[in-house]
C-alpha cells in the first residue's frame, strides 16, 4: 500500500491493486506479518508484488530466486512466466542459474568482465559455440564406433559400457544416418538418447575464447 501511494495510485484503485497482488504472489496469509519476520522466500514474493503495483511495462528482476528453496523458486519462475505471457510485461532478468535463463528468457546475453560475450536465444547460442550434440545408442554388441566415424557430421565416437557415444554437429540432422549405419552393420539398438550442450558449457566456452 505504501508503494502504491508513492506511485500516486488513488485510494479506490490502490485497495483493489493491493488485494489482487496479495493473491497473485500468494502472500495473503502473511498480510499481517511484520516484514522482518517473513522468510527469505516470502520477502522475494513481496518484492515482486511491490514491483508490480504500478503495472510496469518494463520490469527489472535481479536474481529473483537466489537463495530460495526449490519449491519457492518454481513458484517465482511461474509468476515471471505468467507476467510475460499473459500480461505482456517486458522483463530484464539477471541470474547465475543457466537453467533458469533457458527456461524464462526469449533472449539471453552472457556478460563477463563488463562486456557482452554473446547474445541470442538458447538454441542459437548453443549452435554458435559449436560444442556439438551427443547421441548415445545402447546396443547388444557395441562395436559400431569405427563405422560411424566416416559419416558426415560425426565429430567423435567412443564405446562406453554397452553404448556408443557420438558427438555430432547437429543431432537432428545426423540421428537417422547414425541409426541406419548401426542397423546395417548388424547392431541391435536397445535405446537412444540425444542430449544438447547446456548453457553453462556455452558460457564457460565463451569465457575461454574471450581470455
Amino acid at each position: 500500500d505504501i508503494y502504491a501511494r508513492l506511485y500516486g495510485l488513488p485510494q479506490r484503485e490502490r485497495g483493489k491493486k493491493v488485494e489482487a497482488l496479495l493473491d497473485l504472489c500468494e502472500i495473503r496469509p502473511y498480510a499481517s506479518v511484520i516484514y522482518n519476520e517473513l522468510s527469505t522466500g516470502l520477502k522475494q514474493r513481496l518484492a515482486l508484488a511491490k514491483a508490480l503495483v504500478n503495472d510496469p511495462e518494463l520490469l527489472f528482476l535481479d536474481e529473483p530466486t537466489v537463495g530460495l528453496d526449490p519449491d519457492i523458486s518454481i513458484r517465482i519462475r511461474q509468476q515471471v512466466t505468467d507476467l510475460r505471457n499473459r500480461k505482456g510485461v517486458t522483463i530484464l532478468l539477471t541470474t547465475h542459474y543457466m537453467r533458469e535463463a533457458e527456461e524464462l528468457c526469449d533472449e539471453i546475453a552472457f556478460i563477463w568482465g563488463g562486456r557482452i560475450l554473446a547474445r541470442g536465444d538458447a538454441e542459437s547460442l548453443k549452435r554458435q559455440i559449436k560444442l556439438g550434440d551427443t547421441i548415445t545408442v545402447s546396443l547388444d554388441h557395441p562395436d559400431g564406433d569405427r563405422q560411424l566415424m566416416g559419416l558426415p557430421g560425426v565429430l567423435y565416437c567412443r564405446v562406453s559400457g554397452n553404448a556408443v557415444e557420438c558427438l555430432v554437429d547437429d543431432a537432428r540432422k545426423r540421428l537417422p544416418d547414425v541409426l541406419r549405419c548401426l542397423q546395417e552393420g548388424g547392431s541391435v539398438i536397445n535405446d537412444v538418447l540425444v542430449s544438447e550442450p547446456d548453457l553453462e558449457k556455452v558460457f564457460i566456452e565463451l569465457v575461454r575464447e574471450g581470455e
